[in-house]
């Protein structure tokens, strides 16, 4: 959305120059011109879809996962969860690890919990096998505590 602003703001500008001082656009520049715009657009969209923090602490804690990132999966943990989530992580520590396609979204709230739905996968490369961990397996409980949004383990599918 703020990209498209200042598009907006500088075809104001250019707009307020003397005809004579103003670019003549070629055709292939207009054309390159829209494109930009829609795919800014679709960005925007794309961006606007995942605005909830639940979703986005879920998101980093499993980035954080597949990087073995104790540390930050126990500050993103919440207490009762924080072994677990750092025995996940060191569960990946000797593999190749990657988070694909993830997106995650609110699913609905149950016992104090948000519970947040993910859907991509995690894909372990180990001694040239490689495995997949579909993300919609589970879903995750998370609460917000202290002003910040923490994952407190799994919610029963």
């Amino acid at each position: 959305m703020l990209a498209i602003k200042a598009i907006t703001m500088a075809g104001f500008f250019a707009h307020r120059l003397p005809a004579a001082a103003r670019p003549r656009p070629s055709t292939m520049a207009s054309q390159r011109w829209g494109l930009l715009l829609a795919v800014l657009a679709a960005a925007g969209c794309g961006a606007a879809q995942n605005t909830s923090p639940a979703a986005q602490a879920v998101q980093t804690y499993l980035q954080a996962r597949v990087d073995a990132n104790a540390d930050l999966l126990s500050t993103l943990s919440c207490r009762d969860w924080e072994a677990e989530a750092v025995a996940e992580g060191e569960s990946f520590s000797g593999l190749s690890a990657k988070l694909e396609q993830a997106a995650c979204k609110e699913a609905a709230t149950a016992d104090g919990f948000t519970i947040v739905s993910c859907s991509g996968k995690i894909s372990t490369t180990y001694n040239g096998e490689v495995r997949e961990w579909p993300l919609e397996a589970r879903n995750f409980r998370v609460q917000a505590q202290a002003g910040e949004w923490l994952v407190c383990g799994y919610a029963a599918k």
